[in-house]
């Protein structure tokens, strides 16, 4: 292996470790996020991150999804959307994300419906 190839495999080792930790923190974060709100309306259908994290922690995206554009709706009507962004950073903060990438993260909303209506439900091409 020449001294480039190893060098650059030891780089990639490094980002894979470090995304492997922030990773944890997400999910453990998000689940108690999901825990404080599992009582309220409308209701979370799913929720999912990806980011180049190993790179760098602000490159992150965290989306909550509901099932209907009436719950996304309600949901920003009934200020669940705002608390389900300050809860997320709250979380993550108290699990040790570093806190210099919070002001840069993306936390968004979407729903299943408008994932089926413009690509045919294909996730991959409506979060591409």
């Amino acid at each position: 292996m020449t001294i480039i190839n190893e060098k650059l495999r030891k780089e990639w080792d490094a980002e894979r470790k470090i995304e492997h930790k922030f990773n944890r923190i997400i999910n453990i974060s998000t689940s108690k996020v999901l825990e404080r709100v599992k009582d309220k309306k409308p209701a979370i259908f799913s929720n999912f991150h990806y980011g180049s994290i190993g790179i760098n922690p602000k490159y992150l995206v965290i989306w909550y999804l509901f099932e209907k554009n009436d719950d996304l709706k309600e949901a920003e009507a009934n200020g669940l959307v705002n608390e389900l962004k300050k809860l997320t950073l709250l979380e993550l903060k108290d699990n040790n994300y570093p806190e210099n990438a919070l002001d840069e993260i993306q936390i968004a909303f979407t729903s299943d419906e408008d994932i089926q209506k413009e690509t045919n439900g294909n996730y991959y091409y409506y979060f591409k």
